[in-house]
């Protein structure tokens, strides 16, 4: 099946829609990092195992205090509030650098094959990340003995001369970069989740990372803000196909929660959007395994857990059968047998049918545009806002 990605009809109202989210989703960031938090030390460091590829590998994770994201558009977004707004309180160089020695001190003896660095931002945007940092953390990472560093950024800031710099640096190591594509329709990017991530700007830095030797790690997301389930299951099989088009195989599907200060939360609060079912996530998993049977798409399960978003509401189903819905894609995202899914079943599965029937008959029959257009009505900020 063929999909038409090029979505958009009306580049002149998207545009103007765009700055108006932006402006909102801006507008309502409240930061969640304390006054006195300590530069010099990550925000969370810890050891675990995780899945690289098909196989189970010991990890370090590393999530560094970092200015906030320099675009800042994602409606659902709530990573820019757990950075540094850093007009109110900047941040040098050798405290990025001091966070990270401070949890890699064990480097030359720990035992972990993939290191993982996050930022809540974008990890080649200079702004974010100086480029005295990125190099003080390539150097410590090529003596460790980790074979794999995995960071994340937007797609613009990826430069010929970043990846010369990162191979100049740690040779025949692998560098993963994951990227949040998000969809690969034109408009849902675009008014669903505001993002600056394009088409041509995914397609230029996956070539380059090719170029290199590299590795990208792309990121869907399962029901994007103004989407009904039906919409967000064709939207996700259809990215999953645009992707294993492009020869990316094993994209990451990341289910929507609904977090705090976003422009999702809003939409949330008036009832215009709901988590995604676990019944949404399996249909996705089962289609796309029929339309792109050789593609390999896992989804992120931290993002089900309640238990690891206690302020976030969670995709879900009802409150008997969610838990061992998760456990079922869990294992699913193992060994990739959709027999743990194509069993699951559960007396709520019928009221998702017919919650789904009739979003269908209401939401699903006004046009994107005017779904968002309605909501912007309602909670366009001042022209004069910044």
């Amino acid at each position: 099946m063929k999909y038409n990605y090029d979505d958009i009809k009306n580049p002149e109202k998207i545009a103007l829609m765009r700055r108006d989210l932006t402006k909102l989703a801006r507008g309502i960031r409240v930061s969640t990092i304390p006054e006195d938090a300590s530069l010099t030390t990550p925000q969370s460091a810890r050891d675990d195992q995780v899945l690289l590829g098909d196989k189970m590998v010991k990890r370090r994770r590393i999530v560094l205090l970092t200015p906030m994201c320099s675009a800042a558009t994602c409606l659902m977004c709530p990573l820019p509030n757990e950075a540094l707004d850093s007009k109110r309180r900047p941040i040098m160089p050798e405290e990025i650098s001091a966070q990270f020695d401070s949890v890699m001190k064990d480097a030359d003896d720990a035992d972990f094959d993939l290191l993982t660095l996050y930022t809540n931002g974008n990890f080649f945007a200079d702004a974010e990340v100086p480029p005295v940092s990125r190099e003080h953390m390539y150097k410590l990472f090529k003596e460790s003995k980790a074979k794999f560093l995995l960071v994340e950024s937007l797609p613009q800031f990826l430069t010929r001369e970043k990846m010369e710099e990162a191979k100049n640096i740690i040779g025949e190591k692998k560098l993963i970069v994951a990227i949040g594509l998000q969809s690969a329709s034109d408009l849902t990017r675009a008014i669903s989740v505001n993002t600056t991530t394009t088409r041509e700007s995914f397609e230029r830095a996956y070539a380059l990372l090719k170029e290199f030797d590299f590795i990208i790690q792309a990121f869907l997301m399962i029901k994007p803000p103004f989407l009904t389930d039906d919409e967000a299951i064709e939207d996700a099989v259809k990215s999953i196909q645009y992707l294993h088009e492009l020869g990316i195989q094993n994209p990451i599907l990341c289910a929507t929660r609904v977090a705090p200060n976003t422009v999702l939360a809003l939409l949330s609060k008036e009832g215009k959007f709901r988590t995604p079912w676990l019944w949404t996530i399996i249909e996705v998993l089962k289609r796309s395994a029929t339309q792109s049977p050789n593609a390999f798409p896992r989804v992120v399960i931290s993002e089900l857990r309640k238990e690891s978003n206690a302020d976030s509401e969670v995709p879900k189903n009802c409150d008997i059968c969610s838990t061992r819905t998760v456990d079922a894609i869990e294992r699913f995202n193992e060994d990739r047998n959709l027999e743990h899914l194509v069993s699951l079943d559960h007396e709520c599965k019928e009221k998702y049918l017919k919650e789904k029937e009739k979003e269908n008959k209401t939401v699903g029959q006004i046009p994107l545009e005017d779904r968002v257009s309605e909501f912007l009505e309602k909670h366009r900020l001042p022209e004069s806002t910044i």
